[in-house]
């Protein structure tokens, strides 16, 4: 989900990074809320160094989140700091821009809020990590060099051990068959992305010690991913083929937490109800 869900903060970045002369007439900004929007920013920046290093904060790049325990714990607590600082900034005090960018943030941080805890993905699907461990921002965007993009990528792959034992550990608890397939695909398919894709693309700038170097860093994250996925494959046999799904309460408070629509179940049924109805109609009539 959460590869659905990123594209979102991004939407964020620009509201609250782009000028508001740019945007609308709107009066110049408060600097009490830019020096708010700017920590708020470098904060989830430093938590979430993937996502920054896709935005092009580049100063992150070949970091990896803390998956740990704590690490999450601290994720949680930060969003749930950051929504209570933002709420507490009264429309008056805000442009109709800021008044947006405010509400905004507010929505990013639920969001994020309801997989992190109350969906708890963290530890119960492999997918909540398919994005931030991808490395394909240093293999496919030209944003650098080559040679910087490799040494960008052997900080990234010295990281993804940790980063796999992390996971693993997080994802202790019971996992259902289709949720140990997704990881198998997401996280352990990596290894044929780091074996038979990324040394073609950085082979132009593979010489001396840095080759050694990735050659070491790349083989040290095959293994990891690798043995994760084989760690997964073990559980298989077992695994219920149930057991993934949100379930009516969690499923209604993501529609309301994480699309900022508070409607009952019975409600979100009977639209949907409708409007299957009224495009089959249109397709029979077609």
């Amino acid at each position: 989900m959460r590869h659905l869900l990123l594209p979102r903060l991004a939407a964020l970045v620009f509201c609250l990074v782009v000028p508001a002369s740019l945007r609308s007439a709107a009066p110049a900004a408060k600097p009490d809320w830019d020096r708010f929007v700017a920590a708020y920013l470098d904060g989830y920046f430093t938590a979430n160094p993937s996502f920054a290093a896709a935005q092009g904060r580049h100063e992150l790049d070949g970091r990896l989140p803390d998956w740990s325990a704590q690490g999450l714990k601290q994720s949680i607590a930060w969003l749930k700091a950051e929504r209570a600082a933002a709420l507490a900034w009264p429309d008056a005090a805000l442009t109709p821009d800021q008044r947006f960018e405010r509400d905004y943030l507010v929505a990013v941080c639920r969001r994020d809020l309801f997989w992190l805890e109350t969906a708890d993905f963290p530890h119960s699907n492999p997918a909540w990590y398919a994005d931030a461990i991808d490395p394909d921002v240093y293999v496919s965007r030209e944003y650098a060099p080559l040679p910087e993009r490799v040494d960008a990528y052997i900080r990234y792959a010295r990281a993804v051990p940790a980063a796999v034992a992390q996971i693993e550990a997080n994802l202790g608890g019971p996992l259902s068959k289709p949720m140990i397939a997704i990881g198998k695909i997401t996280i352990g398919g990596l290894a044929d992305f780091y074996e038979q894709d990324i040394p073609k693309v950085f082979a132009p700038a593979l010489q001396g010690q840095r080759a050694a170097d990735f050659a070491a860093a790349n083989a040290g994250a095959i293994a990891a991913v690798k043995a994760f996925a084989a760690w997964l494959e073990a559980r298989e046999p077992t695994a219920p083929d149930r057991g993934f799904e949100l379930g009516p309460e969690k499923f209604i408070a993501m529609v309301r937490e994480t699309e900022g629509v508070d409607i009952s179940l019975p409600e979100l049924e009977a639209i949907g109800q409708k409007d299957l109805d009224r495009n089959w109609r249109a397709l029979v009539a077609a």
